[in-house]
């Protein structure tokens, strides 16, 4: 992954690539500083994800928090 250490975002660009080269229709958002975001929270995500919404979240409180789904074809067309 060259390019990773210098931009920050050329690691999420690549795996969104990938999951677009895989036919995938979202991608679920990780940061480093969430341990304890389990197996079964991004199963969940991937299994609510419907294909009409542009991304879905998590609500703590009624706030969005990470990690979210993102529906590839909306957000991320121009990578």
């Amino acid at each position: 992954m060259q390019g990773c250490r210098q931009w920050p975002d050329a690691l999420l660009k690549a795996g969104v690539k990938a999951a677009q080269e895989y036919g995938g229709e979202g991608v679920v958002v990780l940061l480093a500083d969430q341990p304890f975001v389990t197996t079964g929270m991004i199963n969940r995500l991937i299994d609510e994800f419907q294909g009409s919404e542009d991304f879905i979240s998590y609500l703590h409180n009624g706030v969005m928090t990470p990690p979210p789904f993102f529906y590839l074809e909306v957000f991320f067309q121009e990578l």
